[in-house]
């Protein structure tokens, strides 16, 4: 086992949530535990492809997925060499994330593209949420009864240093938005819309066709998983992920075709979880969420007439793409236009920033890898649907779901690209994505 690349894939997807820890740090570039065992997985499978050459045929397949992938590493590549400061804030680091991100998702999807695998994978993927969403309560209660923030367990380990080492989560006005093992509540709030997303597609397995399916996790974990995800991200108060947590749900619930009675079911599933989970805070700790709620979305209302804050980003990133529309203005090239108001070169929007900083050599590219992985995605399910293979089927919706959530979503924040859970996802989509018939029949006998 310790020289089976799975083992160590597998490992990189269950340890990826935890982001606030690391192993070493080079400059700004944290060697997280995912990191480390991707690196190790990679190592491993080189040794295997090197063993077992007949599995270098399987790259035949993913023609235009690599070619996408390559023209984005190389516009990574060459924003390195027009960046006006390349040791300007973060952007080595967010280099060095995105090139191991998009090199993490051309492994997973040549050397694991298999039904068993990705099964595994997802399974992992949903108990890799136990420990984040253990801390995200804990941080939640603690900070209601003593009115601060716990120190991060093993707290040596994270990334987070000065002052405010070890102390994860950031106060809105007078409420808590908890971040468990993740830096940012926008990245935990987006990771636990992939959770709730995916326990939802793999409920909706029932009757005869449960008992057929092999359960990927039994329906009592997920439903644990599903409501824990829930309180949680509401205490993230994160307005990128609800918004796209909705556009997720509602794709999930039209591609599952629930009939009138079951939609209705799930909602009286969900509504009295969050009026019980209200009173309990209400009477326990004198916390109304849903007025929390109520008091986040009318203040952001306020701020409509800048695009609620982004207005400025906005700006900033049109005017680096009419600087340099073919090859981007180059990793931090944003800091010219928004160093005054920002730390990070971003425009909070992930698609607006590699606009701006790779140009259209990295857009069009970018655009077309996510187009054809949603549009693989669908007909590959269609394929499972109608194959009768349904717990695949279930898993393709959940995906496709996430996957478009985390698009949406980032339309607002700067997150898709920022966190491994993330990357872990979309390479779980693409293996998804790139499954040929002839595969799928291979796997079957």
């Amino acid at each position: 086992m310790i020289f089976d690349p799975k083992f160590y894939l597998y490992l990189s997807v269950f340890v990826a949530p935890l982001r606030s820890y690391s192993i070493t740090k080079v400059g700004n570039f944290n060697l997280s535990f995912f990191r480390f065992f991707l690196i190790l997985s990679v190592f491993m499978e080189i040794l295997s492809l090197l063993k077992f050459k007949a599995k270098l045929s399987s790259m035949n397949r993913v023609n235009f997925i690599l070619t996408t992938l390559l023209l984005l590493l190389f516009a990574l590549s060459l924003s390195v060499l027009t960046s006006p400061n390349i040791y300007e804030g973060d952007s080595i680091s967010r280099f060095l994330v995105k090139l191991i991100g998009f090199l993490y998702i051309i492994y997973f999807s040549i050397a694991f593209s298999k039904k068993c695998i990705i099964k595994s994978a997802i399974k992992v993927y949903l108990l890799s949420s136990i420990i984040p969403l253990m801390i995200g309560m804990y941080q939640v209660v603690y900070f209601l009864i003593h009115h601060s923030f716990p120190l991060l367990p093993f707290s040596r380990f994270s990334v987070i240093e000065g002052e405010s080492i070890g102390a994860l989560g950031t106060q809105y006005w007078i409420y808590p938005r908890i971040t468990s093992t993740f830096l940012e509540p926008n990245y935990f709030g987006l990771f636990l819309t992939s959770i709730i997303i995916m326990s939802i597609s793999l409920l909706s397995i029932r009757g005869d066709k449960a008992n057929k399916a092999e359960r990927i996790l039994p329906r009592i974990v997920l439903w644990i998983l599903i409501s824990f995800s829930l309180i949680e991200l509401i205490f993230t108060l994160s307005l990128s992920a609800v918004g796209g947590f909705i556009v997720g749900i509602l794709i999930c619930i039209f591609l599952i075709r629930l009939n009138f009675v079951k939609l209705v079911k799930f909602s009286f599933a969900f509504i009295p979880l969050l009026f019980v989970a209200n009173y309990l805070f209400s009477f326990l700790l004198n916390m109304n969420i849903i007025q929390m709620l109520k008091d986040r979305i009318f203040i952001r209302m306020e701020s409509m007439n800048t695009l609620f804050g982004r207005k400025v980003f906005l700006n900033a990133a049109l005017r680096s793409f009419s600087k340099s529309p073919l090859i981007g203005v180059g990793f931090g090239g944003l800091f010219t236009y928004i160093g005054n108001i920002s730390s990070v070169s971003s425009a909070h929007n992930a698609f607006l920033t590699f606009l701006a900083e790779q140009g259209l050599l990295g857009f069009i590219p970018l655009v077309a890898f996510y187009s054809y992985i949603i549009c693989r995605i669908y007909i590959t399910f269609i394929y499972f649907s109608h194959q009768g293979d349904i717990q695949m089927a279930q898993i393709g919706i959940g995906l496709l779901s996430c996957l478009i959530a985390f698009v949406v979503a980032s339309q607002f924040y700067d997150a898709i690209f920022s966190f491994d859970a993330s990357w872990v996802l979309m390479a779980i989509a693409t293996s998804y994505a790139i499954l040929e018939p002839l595969d799928l029949k291979r796997d079957r006998s």
